[in-house]
């Protein structure tokens, strides 16, 4: 492997060979796989929650709570683990176990388990990792990993047609041996659930909502289920043989492994989404294709910039207009440097350093900064555009190398603070596939197979510019993406 995996002194789990991986590209796909695996279950069903929409429908109809209420009246064992932080700032998707909540599901009269993994006194901290999990331990288990929550405006198909709060995202499904670490990780947080004083109950009561053992005892399946899913978008021999790691972002205190894996104690925390990462950046040496919802952590932007030096070609896609947390740090840095130039004796602000780099590497031809938005033809002459926000978090390295998950570029999410999880695949023809066909949604251009990674992100490039001059205009994109001015951000577009 030209990029090397985090080292066993740095991640809990090892490489795993031969799994078989699917990425899920934008909601609606994603979502119509998962209630289809959901349905197809013979034994257990269980995934995590950190944000939703409490009315979350999948694109077929059926409610979330539905879906579930229907799969434990077939003898499913249903598990949801919910994010809890009392300390959060107020938003209605968070299902917390206040006294509303555990209302609304004896209205229900809802009967599958579930707890909540509390943040405890870290008013910062959330329990930030997006997985599911379906016949874990069973010889056709399934996971998915990403960075997709349960919200309706995640609902999105890859033309984005939605009038309003257009978005785009990515999952991941696995089959093979890594699902036993996804399910390590699950039945790992189940047990050892964090608390608070107000913290609620496990549900529907403790006699019903035992502790998992570890390994997980034989399920009895009375049927098995089909591996394939007619859903799938790539071929069989682009799926399968990829060596894929598990890495993850934990707090020191917060967990302890179930079992020895012969490498570092995760209640020391742990940092290897970040290692893996630097690592990925540090060894490129043609392409590198980022998405995610932060503009970087300074580190790895430096890394990006030591690329550029080797002469590898970047494109970093973000959302054009980011959470209000980037604008108000983005002042912050405004303020600073005004303060500077007054003489004033001033403190930088925390994220100077990445605001920083993006303005070194707003210099470089190699680098392109973009977003992604819609032509709206029935909007006001004006203002005809409608922005796609983008909350995948994905890289793909030389066509090589992928990595997808729910950390954010960010330090929160990076250095042992938020909990996080990210897989990364290797298997140079599905990442390949994958960023040809992530290329050809946001410019709306036919591909050639035969071309390089280099060739395809300096079409993109160049689409990106010219839509720039398209949207002065207000005249129709080609495809979606459009180029932002990384020096300016987050009020370059």
């Amino acid at each position: 492997m030209s990029i090397p995996p985090v080292s066993q002194d740095r991640c809990l789990y090892p490489v795993r060979e031969k799994n078989v991986v699917h990425p899920w590209v934008d909601g609606v796909p994603f979502y119509e796989r998962l209630h289809e695996a959901f349905m197809q279950a013979r034994s257990r069903v269980w995934f995590l929650i950190s944000f939703l929409h409490r009315d979350f429908t999948f694109p077929n109809g059926q409610t979330l709570w539905d879906t579930l209420d229907t799969l434990h009246a077939k003898g499913i064992d249903v598990r949801v683990l919910f994010w809890r932080n009392p300390h959060f700032f107020n938003t209605s998707h968070l299902f917390l176990g206040d006294g509303e909540d555990l209302a609304f599901l004896r209205r229900r009269n809802a009967l599958w388990k579930a707890r909540w993994d509390s943040s405890a006194e870290d008013v910062q901290h959330c329990h930030h990792q997006k997985f599911w999990l379906v016949d874990a331990g069973t010889p056709d288990e399934i996971g998915f990993v990403g960075g997709m929550v349960w919200g309706n405006t995640t609902l999105d198909t890859p033309a984005h047609l939605h009038q309003i709060n257009s978005k785009h995202d990515i999952c991941v499904e696995l089959h093979g041996p890594v699902v036993s670490d996804v399910t390590h990780t699950f039945v790992m947080r189940w047990n050892q659930i964090g608390v608070d004083p107000t913290a609620p109950l496990h549900w529907p009561d403790a006699d019903r909502n035992e502790d998992l053992s570890w390994p997980l005892p034989p399920s009895e399946m009375t049927d098995r289920p089909k591996k394939a899913s007619s859903l799938w978008v790539y071929e069989e021999d682009v799926m399968t043989d990829c060596r894929v790691q598990l890495s993850q972002t934990l707090k020191p205190g917060l967990y302890q492994a179930l079992q020895s894996y012969d490498s570092i104690d995760v209640r020391e925390g742990e940092t290897s989404i970040w290692a893996q990462y630097l690592l990925a950046l540090q060894h490129a040496q043609h392409s590198i294709y980022i998405e995610n919802q932060h503009p970087g952590e300074h580190k790895l932007l430096e890394a990006l910039e030591a690329a550029i030096e080797r002469g590898v070609h970047v494109v970093y896609v973000v959302p054009s207009q980011p959470m209000d947390a980037i604008y108000a740090e983005h002042k912050r840095v405004l303020a600073y440097r005004a303060g500077l130039e007054r003489g004033e004796n001033v403190r930088p602000p925390r994220y100077l350093p990445e605001f920083e780099a993006l303005g070194r590497l707003a210099q470089s031809e190699l680098f392109t900064f973009a977003a992604l938005s819609i032509y709206r033809p029935s909007w006001p002459a004006s203002r005809p555009y409608a922005e796609i926000y983008v909350h995948a978090k994905i890289c793909i390295v030389d066509g090589q190398w992928a990595t997808c998950g729910s950390a954010n570029l960010v330090d929160i999410s990076m250095h042992a603070n938020h909990t996080e999880m990210n897989v990364s695949i290797w298997k140079p023809q599905l990442c390949r596939q994958w960023l040809k066909r992530l290329v050809e949604e946001h410019t709306d251009i036919d591909l050639s197979e035969d071309a390089t990674e280099v060739e395809w992100l300096s079409r993109l490039r160049e689409c990106a510019s010219q839509n720039v001059e398209r949207r002065a205009k207000k005249e129709p994109l080609q495809g979606h993406i459009y180029a932002l001015d990384a020096g300016l951000y987050p009020s370059s577009s």
